[in-house]
């Protein structure tokens, strides 16, 4: 049988709630909604929400901070997703937080589209915690602990955001397996990334900066023009 998503969409916006709820209706997806048309006593409400998906408007995101809603996707295990208005400027260091979550949806017209990217976010998070069993992997003096997002160095905890941790985790779990920046774009943050994969290379150079004490024997190798591998030095 077809898994429920529960959706909390929280927004201003109540004419973009009723598309969106008689689309539901139309297409006869199997979408659980619930709408939040202001922030008003947001994080209490959020706390007793039982959820798969919470789509935010970007300014609700920003307003009530990102570190509140990285808590709550790692806490309840749910996915956190941007609600974007296609006319606003993203600043590169809100890009980067919003990476951190994710992803992002378009606000537009086109439904069908949007309740077409919730779909492909829900199972992308399910296959992502299903295949997150193993949540403890070290190599060398590497550890890796996927449940709590935390790297640890020869013993020492390292400070890293989460898509690091993801990133990380998918590369050392695939020794030697060759990936684009788009294929890890669309593996680890989840969606098909339209634009530059620039945010791939700084997230391996902070990965590089962590590693490059106490962890000699491995390496992020850099394939120009294709991705990146871990591997073994020889």
């Amino acid at each position: 049988m077809e898994q429920t998503i529960k959706l909390l969409v929280v927004d201003f916006d109540e004419v973009f709630y009723k598309k969106l709820v008689n689309s539901i209706k139309a297409t006869d997806k199997n979408i659980k909604l619930d709408f939040f048309l202001n922030d008003e006593d947001l994080k209490n409400k959020l706390e007793k929400t039982e959820l798969n998906i919470l789509i935010v408007n970007f300014n609700i995101l920003v307003k009530n901070g990102f570190s509140f809603f990285l808590k709550l996707k790692e806490n309840k295990n749910i996915a956190v997703v941007g609600l974007i208005s296609c006319f606003e400027k993203l600043e590169e260091d809100l890009l980067f937080k919003l990476y951190a979550l994710d992803g992002f949806i378009f606000k537009t017209d086109k439904m069908l589209e949007v309740l077409t990217r919730i779909e492909y976010i829900h199972r992308f998070n399910y296959i992502k915690n299903k295949n997150f069993l193993k949540q403890i992997i070290e190599v060398e003096n590497l550890k890796i602990d996927i449940k709590n997002y935390e790297i640890f160095i020869c013993g020492e905890k390292k400070k890293a955001a989460p898509k690091e941790v993801e990133l990380l985790y998918k590369l050392v779990t695939n020794e030697n397996v060759l990936f684009t920046r788009e294929q890890l774009l669309d593996e680890v943050w989840g969606y098909k990334y339209i634009g530059s994969s620039r945010t791939v290379d700084v997230h391996i150079k902070r990965l590089r900066e962590k590693l490059k004490e106490g962890f000699s024997n491995w390496q992020i190798e850099t394939v120009w023009g294709v991705g990146y591998k871990f591997k073994k030095i020889k």
